[in-house]
């Protein structure tokens, strides 16, 4: 009898090669370098959305405390002491009402309001908008 040792068929190798996990890697690495500026440029974009938000409801907060003061009173504020009893404006401390993540406050001279970072650890004055008070 004659005796056959059974053929072995070569065992695929198992794992990456050195140059397909090179390539992953540059390909990761463009990735990276394509979304990398994008997803900063969408933060800034999303800060400054949010920062316009705050200012526009500051805006809105003292057009709509001076409209209720007429509608209720039948005579136009004089000051903004006048409105500093409006619920709307935040109470009688006009120096820092809370807008979201933003402290507002409203002086008379014209009509100043400064927007404030309110975050832990880091106050930073944004900006300083005044417009004419209502006539």
């Amino acid at each position: 009898m004659i005796s056959r040792t059974p053929q072995h068929s070569p065992r695929p190798d198992k794992g990456f090669t050195l140059i397909e996990l090179i390539a992953v890697i540059i390909i990761l690495g463009i990735l990276a370098a394509v979304i990398t500026p994008k997803y900063f440029d969408m933060t800034t974009k999303a800060q400054s959305a949010a920062y316009k938000s705050a200012l526009s409801e500051a805006g809105a907060r003292v057009s709509l405390a001076y409209a209720t003061y007429i509608a209720e009173t039948n005579l136009k504020p004089s000051s903004l002491s006048d409105l500093a009893n409006a619920t709307l404006l935040g109470g009688t401390d006009l120096s820092a009402v809370n807008v979201g993540d933003y402290d507002v406050s409203y002086t008379q001279s014209g009509l100043t309001i400064n927007m404030v970072l309110n975050s832990p650890g880091k106050i930073d004055q944004l900006s300083t908008g005044t417009t004419p008070w209502p006539q």
